[in-house]
């Protein structure tokens, strides 16, 4: 079952989200609308708690399933990823190259983080989560969410105990989730918490709209606007503290209401620019932290190289201190400067997907069934041997039954 609607917003967010995270003091960077997006990630943990609980929430059964899931699931990511940090190479040769002064490896592009980064374990460490690729620090709590859903589905095979577990799993990950974001001074915290909470919200989701699913065509059509001017109204107030969980039962609204595919803005979202958007989301999601990170590298090489300054400290909404970001002589030109990166990504993204995503999901998907044909193989080997130890016995005592040969 493909949810095209939830496609379209997926496909949609993504664009709000590489336009939130390209530091050029364009037409709309200092707008509250813009810096205050943060919460949108919380939108993206549910939709994948939701849709992985669609597609593997009745798979995973005993071990040679489990190990064909995890092993699905991690191509599906770890492929990309390393892809991304690849690119990111390229960045410290041409600082050798090019001879210029300083380490080779600095910034964010440090050595020290680089295992953890290819292991998609940064986000454990809070001082490496955003080096490299630093929007693949949700990948260490998607991937830790994954194992988790893996083992509930497994154990509870009814829903009344997945209700429970999940249950447990979001007071536990949402309370680290709410620490960290009171220790911290601006409520974006970067944690595997908020992955976690996000994304077995999205767990327990599925299960109330398998039960329950939105069919009334007139209904999804109001409940569709409604939780979407509620969405509005949320992001402008911007809450923080125990307010700020208020996103998770609207953004679950959401999702519920655009399920089905049955209102009138569904038929929006299911137009074909979004789903293209939303078929290329995930790459466009793992490339445009490079693209972004590139265009800043080079707007700092050529501000300490010339006379023409690039680089500014702007008192942006939403931060608690200045963040430098680049400002070209002329504001079309910072303008015109965001659309080419917006192209960039979006073509990037398109390739990306071809090249490294789509071929390594392939891949691991017929991994994991050869994998479970061998597990399952080496099973009915073991059986087999263990009647075969039984048979002789079994013919002594009935010499007139046929032996059977293991």
């Amino acid at each position: 079952m493909r949810l095209q609607a939830l496609d379209g917003w997926r496909g949609l967010v993504a664009v709000l989200v590489i336009l939130f995270h390209v530091y050029v003091l364009h037409t709309f960077f200092l707008a509250e609308w813009l810096r205050y997006l943060a919460p949108v990630l919380e939108f993206f943990f549910i939709v994948s708690g939701f849709v992985m609980a669609l597609g593997f929430g009745d798979k995973v059964t005993d071990t040679k399933s489990f190990v064909g899931y995890i092993i699905r699931r991690g191509g599906r990511v770890w492929p990309i990823h390393l892809a991304m940090i690849g690119l990111l190479l390229l960045i410290p040769l041409l600082r050798f190259i090019m001879q210029t002064p300083g380490d080779l490896f600095s910034g964010q592009l440090t050595l020290e983080s680089l295992p953890a980064q290819l292991l998609i374990l940064q986000t454990w460490t809070p001082e490496y989560a955003m080096t490299w690729n630093y929007p693949s620090w949700t990948l260490s709590g998607e991937v830790f969410a994954y194992f988790l859903m893996g083992i509930l589905v497994w154990v509870a095979r009814k829903e009344p105990l997945r209700w429970v577990l999940g249950l447990m799993i979001i007071a536990v990950a949402g309370t680290f989730f709410y620490n960290a974001m009171m220790s911290s001074p601006n409520y974006n915290t970067v944690t595997v918490s908020r992955a976690v909470t996000g994304f077995f919200f999205g767990f327990l989701l599925y299960h109330a709209w398998r039960r329950y699913p939105l069919t009334n065509v007139r209904v999804a059509a109001v409940l569709e606007v409604v939780v979407v001017i509620a969405c509005c109204l949320l992001f402008q107030w911007h809450p923080d503290g125990l307010a700020y969980f208020l996103f998770y039962p609207l953004f679950a609204a959401l999702i519920y209401a655009y399920a089905g595919d049955n209102g009138l803005v569904s038929r929006f979202m299911c137009s074909s620019p979004l789903q293209w958007l939303g078929k290329y989301s995930f790459s466009i999601y793992m490339f445009h932290g490079v693209v972004s990170k590139w265009i800043m590298i080079a707007g700092r090489f050529i501000d300490a190289r010339t006379e023409l300054p690039l680089i500014r400290a702007v008192e942006a909404p939403s931060v608690v201190h200045t963040v430098n970001v680049i400002d070209l002589p002329q504001q079309w030109m910072n303008d015109l400067l965001v659309l080419a990166y917006v192209i960039v990504v979006l073509v990037g993204g398109r390739i990306i997907y071809s090249l490294v995503e789509a071929p390594s999901r392939d891949y691991f998907k017929d991994l994991s069934i050869r994998m479970m044909k061998r597990m399952a193989a080496k099973e009915a080997a073991k059986q087999s041997e263990i009647s075969g130890g039984v048979a002789p016995v079994a013919a002594a005592a009935a010499p007139e039954a046929p032996t059977q040969r293991p």
